[in-house]
C-alpha cells in the first residue's frame, strides 16, 4: 500500500478506520507515524531501516513527504543488532536483584568461607575478654535452670577459674552461654545463637577423636539447646554422640568404686552424673520425637547419682541404690525417703517414669483404646494406664514432704537456691495429669 501520509482521511477506506479510531496519537515505533498506523497491525514487529533521520527507506522508495521518526534508532547492519542486543540487556539488568555486598578487608574481597573464619574469630576474641566473674555467674544458673543436666562441680569450677594461671576453655564456655546468655541480659553478650553457632562449627573438628568428658559436656549442653529451639532431630544426633562416648568412658574404667576421702571421688561422681545426664537426656529427647529407646531406664544396672551434699564436699555416697533396688527397698518409714539433696536421683527416676508415659502416649494409647477399651478399662490393674500411674505414684511415695507441692511451696526453697529443682521434680509429676487425660 503507498504511503498515505499526506491523504485526507475521508478517503480512508472503511477497514482501516477502526485502527484509526483505536489509536488517538502516534504510537512509540521507529517508522513514520500514518504508514505505521494504517498499513501495518498494531503487533506486527515493523522493521524501519533508517540513517537516524527522515525519510526512511520505505518512504524514499515511494516518494512520499512527510516522514516523522517517532525514535531515532540506527538500524544499518550489525549496530542494529548490537544496539538490541544492549537494550535488551540493559532491561533484564534493571530487574534483576542486586548482590549483598561482600565484606572488604584491607581493599580485599573476602570469599563467604573467610567471612565465616573472620566471624568465628571475632567471636573467640569475645570469649577470651569475658571475666572469670561472668563465667562462674553462667555456671551457677546453668546449675540452676538446668537441673536435668546435673553435672558441674561448683567448687572444683571456682578453684580453676579464679586461679592465676587460668585459660578460658572457649568451647565450654560458648555453651554455657548458649544457654544462659537470656538470662544474663545486662553483661553485653551476644545471642545465644551465635555461641550455638561457634560451637556446632568447633565440635565437627573433635568428634571423630577419642572421647573425652569435656567433649561430652559440650555435646550434652548443645544437644539441650538445640531441643529446646525445636531442632529436634539435631539435638537427638548430639546427645547420641555423647551417649556413645559417655559410654565408652564408662566400660573401659572402674569409675563407681568410691573411696572415702580421695580426690578421685569427684571424677568418679561427676562422670556417674554425666553418664545419667545423657542417658536421661537420650531417653527423653527420643520419646518426645518419636525415636524408639533400646531400653528404659530402670534396665540399666548402674548406681544412681550421690546427693548433692557427697558430691559437693568429695564424700563417698552414703547411700546409693540402682533405680531397681530404689523400687525395691520400698518406701514409707521403714524404706527410703529422698529429700531435694538427692535431686539428681529423683528426677532421674521421674523422667524414667515420664519417658514411659511419653511413649504410651505416642505409641500406644489410640491403638490401646480403640481395641480394647470395651473389655479393659483404664482402672483395672491390668490396663497399661493403671500400670503407668501407679509406677508414677510410687515414685512420689519416695518424696520427702519437702519435695512435694503444694504440701510445701516454692518459696521455701527460694533461700537455699533449689527453688527451680523443687519446681522441675513437682512438674515431672504433674504432667502426667495432662499427658495421661
Amino acid at each position: 500500500m503507498p504511503c498515505l501520509a499526506g491523504a485526507d482521511k475521508s478517503n480512508i477506506s472503511n477497514a482501516n478506520l477502526g485502527v484509526l479510531r483505536s489509536v488517538q496519537v502516534c504510537l512509540p515505533c521507529s517508522t513514520c507515524d500514518l504508514c505505521r498506523i494504517l498499513t501495518f497491525p498494531r503487533n506486527a514487529k515493523v522493521k524501519c531501516v533508517h540513517e537516524g533521520s527522515p525519510p526512511c527507506r520505505g518512504c524514499s522508495k515511494s516518494g512520499r513527504s512527510g516522514c516523522q521518526l517517532t525514535s531515532t534508532r540506527t538500524t544499518a547492519g550489525k549496530q542494529s543488532s548490537i544496539t538490541r542486543s544492549q537494550s535488551r540487556n540493559s532491561r533484564r539488568s534493571s530487574t534483576k536483584l542486586p548482590s549483598p555486598p561482600r565484606r572488604q578487608t584491607d581493599g580485599i574481597t573476602t570469599s563467604p568461607r573467610n567471612t565465616t573464619e573472620t566471624s568465628l574469630q571475632s567471636l573467640e576474641n569475645h570469649i577470651r575478654q569475658l571475666s572469670p566473674t561472668l563465667v562462674l555467674r553462667a555456671c551457677t544458673l546453668f546449675k540452676q535452670k538446668y537441673p536435668g543436666s546435673d553435672f558441674v562441680h561448683l567448687p572444683s569450677m571456682y578453684t580453676t577459674v579464679l586461679a592465676e594461671n587460668w585459660t578460658i576453655d572457649l568451647l565450654f564456655t560458648a555453651c554455657l552461654l548458649a544457654l544462659c546468655a537470656p538470662f544474663l541480659p545486662e553483661d553485653g553478650l551476644s545471642l545465644s545463637e551465635e555461641y550455638a553457632a561457634y560451637v556446632h562449627q568447633k565440635l565437627s573438628d573433635t568428634l571423630f577423636e577419642s572421647p573425652s568428658i569435656q567433649t561430652i559436656q559440650c555435646l550434652l549442653m548443645i544437644s539441650v539447646y538445640n531441643f529446646g529451639v525445636g531442632r529436634g532431630y539435631k539435638a537427638w544426633m548430639y546427645i547420641g554422640l555423647a551417649t556413645r562416648m559417655i559410654e565408652t568412658l564408662q566400660s573401659s574404667t572402674s569409675d563407681f568404686d568410691f573411696d572415702t576421702n580421695s580426690s578421685n571421688n569427684i571424677k568418679k561422681m561427676q562422670l556417674n552424673r554425666l553418664f545419667w545426664s545423657c542417658t536421661v537426656q537420650d531417653r527423653l529427647i527420643g520419646a518426645g520425637s518419636g525415636h524408639r529407646s533400646s531400653s528404659p531406664l530402670s534396665a540399666i544396672d548402674l548406681c544412681l547419682p550421690a546427693s548433692n551434699y557427697d558430691y559437693s564436699f568429695n564424700r563417698k555416697p552414703q547411700g546409693t541404690w540402682t533405680i531397681k533396688e530404689l523400687y525395691d527397698a520400698g518406701y514409707g518409714d521403714d524404706g527410703v525417703r529422698l529429700s531435694i539433696d538427692h535431686s539428681s536421683s529423683l528426677i532421674v527416676c521421674g523422667h524414667d517414669n515420664l519417658i514411659r508415659v511419653m511413649s504410651f502416649v505416642r505409641h500406644r494409647k489410640i491403638n490401646w483404646m480403640s481395641s480394647s477399651s470395651e473389655h479393659i478399662m483404664p482402672w483395672m490393674p491390668e490396663s497399661p494406664w493403671f500400670a503407668l500411674n501407679r509406677d508414677l505414684q510410687a515414685w512420689r511415695n519416695f518424696h520427702e514432704s519437702s519435695v512435694q507441692y503444694p504440701e510445701t511451696s516454692v518459696y521455701a526453697h527460694i533461700q537455699f537456691g533449689t527453688s527451680e529443682t523443687f519446681a522441675y521434680i513437682n512438674l515431672i509429676y504433674y504432667l502426667r495429669y495432662v499427658l495421661m487425660a
